[in-house]
């Protein structure tokens, strides 16, 4: 019989408002997370609320929760937390019509079980943020991660709406400030840029999943949509990244569903569930590909600025030693890029990556200076992004329909649509990456190292 996952508490204090529990982790808004609500000032047509400020301090607090408090066990996925968090609006959120709702959005997402105790926060009276003038007409949030997918989108909605002006919410790291920054001259004065006002003192973190990242990042994203009068929010991941891990489960680890859109009707159904009109999050490319989505923005505007974007997964100066290539080359994220650019028949520009050779017959990286020996970890990633692309161009679609019925069932709640209308387009999506994928083997080569590790050729991925 399966055991238990240990129960870890965490109490959440604000400055010295409440004391730590006797075996408790501690965690302290303004030292261990810090919150700056100013950074919403800009994009506020409304009062920033009590309920507002507190899902602030829920969505920091589970997001240190998952990737501080606990690392997931080698031979078990799941853990359970246990969170006391102080919030203002003490009686809506220990209301079950809030936590249910919160608890099953946490467990689709993480696959943890989370249990909430809220208890009263010494009042204050939020301030009251002033919209700008220049702010005027739809503010529809994207979403700006840095990546391919955030810049189609935000690339895209300028395109198609001329008269619109977006708010481009991004993390603070230097990545997101990078690309933000550089976009700036290519999107106009077209966009707003917000920047996420939540940060964390502890740059390493024990538990490098993060599956949580997407409950904070769209989270904000709908706040920021609900101060702007709009509720709009446009996910742009595309078909392969959005739906593509849940369809192919990796041991007994959770499926990601971080753009999945059953997981953010989940979001929405949380979110309304505070007493919000029901955020509308959108997923414009989810039948695309990523070279299907980056085709045809080449055909509708062009892809100028693509050169700015960052799709590595793995922190590459950390990782690799300063001064490598932005890309590592080899990550599940660097190798749908490359599939991408080659799909769409990309050959503007020249990338550069650590990992630079896949037709080569072994991984090698450049002879970069400042660059580390290649590890057993190295290795393991490339092998796995190779995997998911090669079991992703396998999913049989009637295999899923007749076996794992949920599967297609819950795309088609989370984008309120029938299920043959999915079946029939997910089952294109697939044989399209299928395509893809196929010619991108041929063009490494039979020899290819990718090849090899598909079994000694692109045919027998089909």
């Amino acid at each position: 019989m399966e055991e238990s996952p240990r129960l870890t508490h965490i109490t959440v204090s604000i400055g010295n408002e409440i004391a730590s529990k006797k075996e408790s982790i501690s965690c302290v808004v303004g030292r261990d997370i810090k919150i700056s609500d100013r950074y919403l000032v800009n994009y506020c047509r409304r009062q920033l609320e009590r309920s507002d400020l507190d899902l602030l301090v829920v969505a920091s607090s589970v997001a240190f929760a998952d990737r501080t408090a606990v690392r997931r066990h080698h031979i078990g996925w799941s853990r359970s937390f246990c969170l006391q968090i102080p919030v203002f609006a003490h009686s809506l959120w220990r209301s079950s019509n809030v936590l249910n709702p919160l608890r099953d959005c946490l467990f689709f997402l993480t696959g943890d079980s989370w249990n909430f105790e809220f208890v009263p926060r010494q009042d204050r009276k939020p301030s009251q943020l002033n919209l700008l003038s220049h702010i005027k007409g739809r503010a529809e949030v994207i979403p700006f991660s840095g990546g391919l997918d955030s810049f189609v989108a935000a690339k895209s909605y300028l395109h198609e709406n001329p008269d619109e002006r977006p708010i481009l919410a991004s993390v603070t790291n230097a990545q997101s400030k990078r690309f933000v920054e550089g976009c700036a001259p290519i999107l106009g004065t077209r966009a707003y840029p917000l920047r996420f006002p939540i940060s964390f003192r502890n740059l390493y973190h024990p538990e490098p999943s993060y599956r949580t990242r997407a409950f904070l990042f769209f989270s904000l994203a709908a706040l920021a949509a609900k101060l702007a009068d709009s509720n709009s929010v446009i996910i742009g991941e595309n078909g392969q990244g959005a739906l593509g891990p849940s369809l192919i489960p990796c041991g007994p680890e959770q499926s990601h569903t971080s753009t999945h859109p059953a997981f953010t009707a989940r979001l929405a159904n949380f979110l309304t569930s505070l007493g919000w009109a029901r955020p509308a999050f959108s997923h414009p490319n989810i039948w695309r590909t990523k070279g299907e989505a980056l085709a045809g923005l080449a055909l509708q505007c062009g892809l100028n600025g693509i050169e700015l974007t960052v799709s590595c997964s793995r922190d590459t100066d950390r990782a690799k030693g300063r001064g490598v290539p932005l890309h590592c080359g080899v990550c599940p994220n660097c190798l749908l890029r490359r599939l991408a650019l080659y799909a769409a028949g990309v050959t503007e520009f020249k990338e550069s990556y650590l990992w630079q050779d896949l037709s080569s017959s072994e991984l090698e990286m450049q002879e970069v200076p400042g660059s580390r020996p290649m590890t057993p970890t190295d290795a393991r990633v490339a092998s796995q992004a190779v995997f998911e692309h090669r079991d992703l161009a396998a999913v049989d679609v009637g295999y899923i329909g007749s076996r794992r019925p949920y599967v297609i069932r819950e795309i088609a709640q989370g984008l309120a649509a029938d299920e043959s209308t999915v079946t029939t387009q997910l089952r294109r999506l697939l044989i399209r990456h299928r395509e893809e994928w196929n010619s991108f083997l041929k063009q490494a080569g039979a020899d290819s190292w990718i090849a090899r590790l598909c079994k000694g050729g692109a045919d027998d991925c089909s």
